[in-house]
């Protein structure tokens, strides 16, 4: 498949396919349109457009699994340095990274809890229905 070729089979211009990197990267439309080289209103209109707002969004969609994608990546090392942290000599730093560690852990701790008191809720559910 093209890259300008939308699943609809509708295809995007050159100017729109150029476009969507850097309404995505932008703080704002009107941001990401002057780098890109096009008006906020051009853009707007593009925006009604279905097959661009589809791919704007989908290419939002990946861009932001990407990042996601980093940061779990990036979780093991941020541990291991505020473990590390945690045994500094100046009192202060010790103290913040102890302090993040176990707010992580209960954070975790609670999204756990809440995960499987959800999935129960979901099986009582599922099993009413089907009775």
């Amino acid at each position: 498949m093209k890259h300008n070729v939308t699943e609809s089979g509708k295809t995007l211009s050159p100017k729109q396919s150029r476009a969507i990197p850097f309404l995505i990267e932008a703080s704002s439309i009107e941001e990401g349109a002057k780098i890109a080289g096009v008006s906020r209103v051009t853009v707007y209109r593009w925006m009604a457009e279905a097959a661009f707002k589809k791919r704007l969004e989908d290419e939002r969609q990946r861009t932001f699994e990407e990042s996601l994608n980093r940061l779990k990546g990036a979780t093991g090392q941020a541990i291991d340095k505020l473990v590390e942290l945690i045994g500094s000599d100046e009192k202060n730093i010790s103290r913040l990274a102890a302090q993040s560690v176990l707010s992580f852990a209960f954070k975790t701790s609670e999204v756990q809890d809440l995960e499987a008191r959800i999935t129960h809720i979901e099986e009582i559910l599922e099993t009413r229905m089907i009775s």
